[in-house]
């Protein structure tokens, strides 16, 4: 059961008006040390505000929530993308969305998990993978019924649901179109994201691919740059390594090298074929890519948390979005050489 303002006040010895007025940020009419009081009880209580007096049920709200830690970056194509899936597939069924943007409030420090409890939403999702919800924030919204569920990500507790696209086709179907054009030396570029879930999960599966097609010398050969940063040195340690093509994580970076090989006077595909992955801005980099749909993501994930909402299992709910291959000019077809 949820705690309550009247046991906050109760066990930092002060009236529920005070609590209320430190939790609301009133703070020029709280003396510092009963503020302080207040705090600590809030934290030692696990307190987390709610919309409606009801303690013991959630009333329907129609809303899903979507948290944004850095609202600037909405317009990246990922999270554009999700977004506007999101927000169509919200009005087909008739929610409305709401955007999380609020910082954490005193009372919360060290508890970024609470913005997403008190219940303005009936659910939530996450949409973007680079947002840093971790085991807490998790284990939280599991512990409080909270439905969710988080887009490109599957490294998630039972209980939370997801919608990811198919990594593992995307690898292999990038790989075995090389090979079926005569390339043998193949390279995955790679971010230097530990913590990035895509990135394990492309790394492992591009080394699975490889050996699929017998090309076990270079399964494990990967070259990593940071987000953005493919340089014409770069380019030019690939060309050293002796590959004849790349399998990049994503057309972002596949671009990026690309702009990089013709910098530092090679050519795509003459000197080296490139595939990407995910077919943002591809066409207009004439870039081979593995391509797969945002707003499908976007689709997905509010349908996957309605069925949650509904009473589905986070398991029963998952859902994966498929991959195409979209060829373009990035690829030279070494097999008729």
């Amino acid at each position: 059961m949820r705690s309550t303002i009247r046991q906050v006040a109760e066990r930092a010895g002060v009236s529920r008006t005070t609590v209320s007025n430190v939790l609301l940020g009133r703070n020029d009419i709280v003396a510092p040390e009963k503020r302080d009081m207040v705090l600590q009880a809030a934290r030692d209580l696990d307190y987390v505000p709610v919309r409606s007096t009801l303690q013991n049920r959630h009333v329907e709200t129609r809303v899903i929530a979507v948290p944004f830690n850095d609202p600037t970056k909405i317009g990246w194509a990922i999270n554009s993308g999700t977004y506007t899936g999101i927000c169509k597939e919200a009005m087909a069924q008739s929610y409305d969305v709401l955007m999380l943007l609020r910082s954490d409030p005193d009372w919360a420090v060290e508890r970024s998990e609470v913005q997403f409890l008190d219940r303005r939403s009936d659910g939530i999702i996450f949409a973007s993978p680079i947002i840093g919800e971790g085991p807490q924030t998790f284990a939280a919204l599991i512990r409080h019924k909270i439905p969710a569920v988080v887009c490109y990500r599957r490294d998630l507790p039972e209980g939370i649901a997801w919608v990811d696209v198919d990594n593992r086709a995307a690898m292999y179907g990038a790989v075995e179109y090389l090979w079926k054009r005569g390339h043998r030396r193949i390279v995955h570029l790679s971010e230097n994201l530990q913590l990035s879930f895509d990135n394990r999960e492309r790394r492992r599966y591009f080394s699975e691919a490889m050996q699929k097609f017998g090309l076990d010398e270079w399964s494990n050969t990967v070259v990593e740059t940071h987000y953005h940063a493919a340089t014409p040195a770069l380019a030019e340690e690939i060309i050293g390594l002796g590959a004849t093509g790349v399998v990049a994580m994503n057309d972002l970076l596949a671009i990026d090298l690309k702009k990089a090989m013709v910098n530092a006077g090679l050519n795509v595909p003459r000197d080296l074929s490139i595939v990407g992955v995910d077919g943002v801005e591809a066409e207009t980099y004439d870039l081979t890519s593995m391509e797969f749909s945002f707003v499908d993501i976007g689709r997905k994930a509010t349908e996957v948390l309605v069925a949650r909402i509904n009473g589905q299992s986070a398991q029963q709910c998952s859902r994966q979005v498929p991959v195409r291959l979209v060829e373009r000019g990035s690829v030279q077809d070494l097999s008729r050489m």
